[in-house]
């Protein structure tokens, strides 16, 4: 037989810049007029490609041929006859290769279906599936060069070579391959997968007697993958029989995908108003391109403001429980864009955008559940993205004007009107040893008589001690011994209520 290498370059797919994941599903449907294929998970799907391999006939095949529709109706398709290929069979008849092919925007529970006449010559029916899965552990990267192969040889393999990022840290690499298998006899389709010092190859068979072709999606998991290694190659080929190898013939591969463990830091949101194109807080030679992903001009859920404008805006006594959450929200959502490790924020990430969906600033200023929520989120996500928890907080040079600093800066402030009356009395209170490691020592003079109470909260505006209460009066010297032995590494701050008098004080818990 010939040697004949397809590569059928016209349709290469390109997700849209949201989609985070692509996912295979498909079947083989030879010989069937109709059939339907499910798109498991349609809530966070960005769109759908969808295609359905053609071989055999002496004359291309008309455009309704094949038809895809969904619910919505409009059954139309697309075939790539600028590069159809008339393959040979050691002379006569020939048979044109190609393919069908359509992109949905939406798609509901019911699938995509197809309808094939006449229904010889069509061997499978496909579709990648792009989705915006920020909390999924892998993101997809991509070559969907439609390729055919036939008994091409081990010389003479198609090689899809998928850059990949780097990292700080060694990873797994899962790579998908889609096949489909164009006849009912057992087939070999030899598969070398590499990516920098690791290598697996492969030996696949792939067909199905009852349908007369087969649709096979292989998935290769590569582990320790070098944090330095930038692209991954895979080499396909069908056996020729001219080397000992066993028979190959004729498949597809549609293209591959590439999914990377997700193993990159967090940035605080200082360090992303810093590095943005927002006029009052970004500095635009700087820029991350990580926002390309969002648009600092977009609007952010039901705050009828930008992306920018809700950077720009402090936390006040009104609003600033709402803008608290909003404002590690982006950060978080950033992070997760740029690769970071979601593993420990994805169930809070997945409850903030529910909230922040469903809730406007007045709402939350007009509930106190919903600011006690929205506190609660918040402070996750900050934890997430100042390193307290997941991956870490990356080292960066220049992340130096609007770093940790000035994420406590703004919540300290934002306590500060919340919980106290402004007032310069710091002289009035000692707390030694400061920072405390286990136990520490609370003096301060009472400047009325009454009831006296000492509270501890964390930057997120949450109580989390009582530490003392009790009646006292004026002029007395105060001593109350507190524990830190149940609280987190950070910063705190001691509110002493005394009568009228509200005083406050910082107190940094260390290892």
């Amino acid at each position: 037989m010939k040697r004949f290498l397809l590569a059928l370059f016209l349709l290469v797919i390109t997700h849209s810049a949201y989609s985070q994941v692509v996912d295979i599903v498909g079947k083989g449907v030879k010989g069937q007029a109709k059939s339907n294929l499910l798109i498991p998970n349609i809530e966070n799907v960005d769109s759908v490609e969808v295609g359905a391999f053609y071989k055999g006939g002496e004359t291309a095949p008309p455009l309704n041929h094949v038809l895809f529709e969904t619910y919505k109706g409009n059954p139309s398709s697309k075939f790539n006859d600028d590069i159809i290929t008339k393959l040979s069979h050691n002379g006569p008849p020939q048979e044109y290769i190609g393919y069908f092919s359509k992109s949905f925007e939406s798609v509901d529970e019911s699938g995509i279906d197809i309808s094939i006449i006449p229904t010889n010559y069509v061997h499978s029916f496909y579709s990648y599936i792009y989705r915006n899965d920020l909390t999924s552990e892998f993101k997809s990267y991509t070559d969907l060069s439609p390729t055919f192969y036939y008994h091409n040889g081990a010389a003479n393999p198609h090689i899809y070579n998928v850059k990949i990022p780097k990292s700080e840290s060694n990873r797994q690499v899962k790579v998908k391959i889609p096949i489909s298998e164009l006849d009912n006899s057992p087939r070999m389709v030899v598969i070398k997968i590499t990516a920098g010092s690791v290598s697996f190859e492969t030996q696949e068979y792939t067909w199905n007697f009852d349908l007369g072709n087969s649709f096979f999606i292989g998935e290769y998991l590569l582990k320790n993958i070098s944090g330095e290694v930038d692209m991954v190659s895979v080499s396909i080929h069908s056996p020729n029989n001219s080397n000992g190898e066993e028979n190959g013939d004729s498949f597809f591969v549609s293209g591959i995908v590439v999914d990377v463990e997700k193993t990159g830091c967090t940035y605080t949101q200082g360090y992303w108003k810093n590095h943005s194109e927002c006029k009052k807080n970004g500095n635009g030679p700087k820029r991350d391109d990580t926002w390309d992903y969002i648009g600092e001009d977009s609007i952010f859920f039901k705050s009828g403001l930008s992306y920018c404008d809700v950077f720009a805006t402090q936390p006040s006594n009104k609003n600033g429980k709402y803008y608290i959450l909003a404002h590690q929200y982006i950060a978080t959502e950033l992070n997760l864009y740029n690769s970071a490790d979601p593993t420990d924020v994805a169930e809070y990430f997945k409850e903030a955008t529910d909230f922040l969906e469903k809730y406007t600033p007045e709402d939350v200023r007009n509930s106190k559940d919903l600011q006690s929520t929205a506190v609660k989120l918040g402070g996750k996500l900050d934890e997430y993205n100042n390193g307290k928890t997941g991956p870490g907080h990356c080292d960066d040079d220049n992340d130096d004007d609007h770093d940790d600093d000035d994420d406590d800066d703004e919540k300290e402030a934002y306590i500060e009107r919340i919980f106290i009356k402004e007032r310069a009395k710091k002289d009035k209170i000692k707390i030694f040893p400061n920072p405390v490691t286990n136990n520490g020592q609370i003096l301060f003079r009472t400047m009325n008589s009454g009831n006296t109470s000492i509270e501890l909260y964390n930057l997120n505006g949450q109580k989390v001690s009582d530490l003392y209460k009790g009646t006292t009066k004026k002029g007395t010297d105060v001593s109350i011994p507190f524990s830190t032995v149940n609280l987190n590494k950070g910063l705190y701050f001691a509110i002493i209520k005394n009568g009228n008098e509200v005083f406050r004080h910082k107190i940094s818990v260390s290892d």
